[in-house]
């Protein structure tokens, strides 16, 4: 495992008007309900769904947008994702009332819709579901991947993330797929699959927030994001497959980072809240854009095929804008030089060094938690230190002078308004 590089970006926030300079248009849903996710399939024809059933299409290119009439079962299912995968073929996945999975397939373009039998053992909503080919298709539910080899009509389980929840499946080939999740102030992950989703491998670079989703651009390219409403959000990038990550932590875009799209190696877009984020140079700096008001958040974001941005999220909202963000991106945020390396040796057995680099003057605190957010060393409390790299020892203690039992914990470094946090264990 490489040492992973940490870097974490502040956002200066300019809250920008709606109508921005990327001219972000409000299209009309007809609906109140919370919309969770968009898609087009040809250059006319789109769904997106949402809560309590909410199934739209459009036949123009986006321009109006129809509740389409659903069956009685699927009419009690929050949708979280759609796609096609063949000509006339949806296929909506989400969540039962009470935690069960469900899934509505049209083979009629979204005319009638049928909702197959799930696994019995899944007690969780399905969170995405993609397919590799039009009959073989893969699904993500609890802590499960889901598979169909026809088509939608059986699904089978098997369970790889217990006791965590996977948020996201997706495949660059039949072979190659990527799966992300994890569990509020626990951890966050990422898994592979070089062999068609029969085996799955954890890319050990597990982060204290879930990761929500992740964009794979081929087998060794990925970008994902996460976060949570107290931590803020960050993105993920790896160019070696997993092996190593490196991570832009956005301490203001809460409530974390929902979705993810870069167009090329540079160009790149995010959602986080009310705002949209783009990039122009790989990451590095990052403009923000204020969408909707406090209290409506966005969830996802697609690309239809003119190259059009469209956003959708909390009551009903649809957005769309012609250009591409990330286009004409003028950084409101900066990248700053703040980092907090892992701490070395790791595991400790009797004493370890923390490393870490501040970009400027600032009140610094360090402290050590167990996995339940109990504060158990105060390493530097509130102490101003100058910008540069620093060190400090720790001999395994607590506050009490006594030596910690075995196990997990996290340290968290705070410099004024940036906050960056890691893992670390203790052996004997």
């Amino acid at each position: 495992m490489k040492n992973l590089s940490f870097l974490l970006a502040t956002i200066l926030i300019a809250f920008a008007s709606i109508a921005s300079a990327q001219q972000w248009q409000t299209i009309s849903s007809g609906t109140s309900e919370g919309l969770n996710k968009i898609a087009f399939f040809s250059s006319t024809s789109g769904f997106v769904v949402g809560n309590d059933g909410t199934l739209l299409r459009t036949n123009d290119g986006g321009a109006t947008w129809q509740q389409m009439q659903n069956t009685a079962d699927s009419q009690n299912i929050d949708f979280y994702d759609v796609i096609s995968p063949a000509s006339g073929v949806i296929i909506a996945s989400g969540e039962v009332h009470w935690n069960q999975p469900g899934i509505a397939i049209s083979r009629d373009g979204g005319e009638t819709w049928q909702t197959p039998q799930m696994p019995a053992n899944v007690r969780s909503g399905i969170s995405s579901v993609t397919f590799i080919t039009p009959s073989v298709g893969f699904a993500t539910a609890g802590s499960y991947v889901l598979n169909t080899i026809d088509g939608g009509l059986t699904w089978s389980a098997t369970e790889i993330a217990k006791p965590y929840f996977l948020n996201h499946i997706a495949f660059t080939d039949a072979q190659h797929g990527i799966v992300c999740g994890g569990m509020h102030d626990m951890t966050g992950f990422t898994m592979h699959t070089n062999d068609g989703g029969a085996t799955w491998t954890n890319d050990n670079d597990n982060y204290i927030e879930p990761v929500f989703t992740a964009q794979s651009t081929d087998a060794t390219h990925t970008w994902r994001v996460g976060g949570d409403p107290e931590f803020g959000g960050y993105i993920s990038h790896t160019n070696d497959g997993g092996v190593s990550w490196s991570h832009l932590v956005l301490p203001d875009a809460a409530p974390g980072v929902t979705d993810v799209f870069f167009s090329d190696s540079l160009h790149g877009v995010a959602v986080s809240g009310i705002h949209v984020l783009a990039t122009n140079d790989a990451g590095e700096t990052w403009s923000q854009t204020q969408l909707t008001q406090s209290g409506n958040p966005l969830y996802s974001m697609t690309v239809d095929q003119s190259g059009a941005f469209w956003v959708v999220g909390w009551n009903g909202a649809i957005l769309k804008t012609s250009s591409n963000p990330s286009a004409v991106a003028s950084p409101s945020a900066t990248l700053s030089s703040f980092a907090l390396q892992q701490n070395f040796p790791n595991p400790v057995s009797q004493a370890t060094q923390i490393s870490f680099t501040t970009p400027s003057q600032s009140n610094v605190s360090l402290n050590i938690y167990s996995v339940d957010g109990k504060e158990v060393k105060t390493l530097i409390e509130s102490a101003t230190m100058d910008a540069g790299t620093h060190s400090i020892g720790w001999d395994a203690t607590g506050n009490d002078g006594a030596r910690l039992t075995n196990g997990t914990y996290l340290y968290k470094l705070t410099a004024g308004e940036l906050t960056m946090m890691k893992r670390l264990t203790i052996v004997k």
